[in-house]
């Protein structure tokens, strides 16, 4: 296992090349499987693979995980009456639960433009579905979810050293985050640094190790470089890896120049 590295391949092969216990935290986003096009993933699978897909990467994530790890999971806001909306939650949970996993927080994520004005969202204010008519309207999608997963310990066995802010503890011990989207040309679904950065100052301490099996366009890496974490990244797509590898190494740079100053 090389740490601070980013390896190329299916998440589902590549974790079963990992030891057991050896990651701290998990933070990830995985493809939502509405139709994507992320030149080397399958995001149209039928319902019951993208279970199966999930089962997959979820247990092997299970096992390398310490034994007070933990997960965070960033999973698109289900629109029920669209067709291909990506996963069911109730099916989603019953999984989690069934691979042994124990749901710590639901953290919702709201898409605002602005942290200081709620109601500034992201995206889109056209309303899909029936317009001013009960025939079939449907609620704008401006929020995702977060769920926060225990392996067993809620408590993590050592103590380590934290490098949150008192403002940013603030801001992440609430159920509720507001902070924007991520828009990118170079990849279809980015998810802004401001995510894992906040799952990672809140669960894990000073030199832990954060995996991330669909790191992309490598928001996670940024975010452990900024925080002083190890990480471990996997991703199927070359063009991405080398985007990511790029941005990390832009990271190095900025902190370094932030330390000569």
């Amino acid at each position: 296992m090389t740490l601070d590295s980013i390896m190329c391949g299916d998440c589902r092969e590549v974790l079963k090349t990992l030891p057991d216990g050896c990651v701290d935290c998990c933070v990830t986003s995985p493809p939502y499987n509405i139709g994507l096009d992320y030149g080397t993933a399958d995001d149209r699978k039928s319902d019951d693979d993208y279970l199966a897909f999930t089962r997959d990467y979820l247990e092997q994530c299970y096992r390398v995980l310490k034994d007070d790890g933990r997960v965070c999971l960033n999973i698109g806001y289900k629109v029920s009456t669209v067709k291909e909306a990506g996963i069911d939650y109730v099916e989603l949970l019953n999984l989690i639960k069934s691979i042994g996993y124990t749901l710590r927080e639901t953290i919702i994520w709201v898409k605002s433009k602005r942290p200081d004005d709620p109601q500034s969202f992201c995206g889109s204010n056209t309303a899909w579905g029936s317009w001013m008519s009960a025939s079939n309207p449907i609620c704008r999608s401006r929020m995702e979810f977060i769920f926060v997963l225990n392996k067993n310990s809620f408590k993590k066995h050592h103590r380590g050293i934290s490098t949150m802010t008192r403002q940013e503890f603030m801001d992440c011990a609430s159920t509720v985050w507001y902070f924007p989207a991520e828009r990118s040309r170079l990849h279809k679904a980015p998810f802004p640094v401001d995510l894992p950065y906040r799952c990672i100052q809140f669960y894990t301490y000073q030199g832990d190790v954060v995996l991330d099996p669909f790191i992309g366009s490598g928001t996670t890496a940024v975010a452990c470089v900024r925080t002083g974490r190890r990480y471990i990244g996997i991703e199927q797509n070359p063009d991405y890896i080398r985007m990511a590898e790029g941005r990390i190494q832009q990271e190095k740079q900025q902190l370094k120049n932030r330390q000569v100053c």
